[in-house]
């Protein structure tokens, strides 16, 4: 007989992957064992959980992407959520 003591699931910072594209932010997270959702399209804009949570491995990370333009009136980034 084979006793096996798991120290539960991994655990794992959420990193910074603000302002990358949805495929570099994607491969970031799942290559930690991460599971991804996306809403929007453009660059990563939002994170949730935040940047440094304690996340457990497996876990859903939603990124918000946006699309950054600018105004051509006043020179300003704008950003579309899509």
């Amino acid at each position: 007989m084979n006793l096996t003591i798991s120290k539960g699931p991994e655990f794992v910072f959420v990193p910074n992957v603000l302002g990358k594209n949805k495929n570099d932010a994607s491969l970031d997270l799942e290559n930690l064992g991460l599971r991804v959702k996306i809403k929007g399209s453009g660059k990563v804009n939002n994170i949730s959980p935040a940047i440094g949570a304690k996340v457990k491995q497996g876990a859903v990370i939603t990124l918000t992407l946006t699309i950054e333009e600018v105004c051509p009136l006043s020179g300003r980034l704008t950003k579309w959520p899509q």
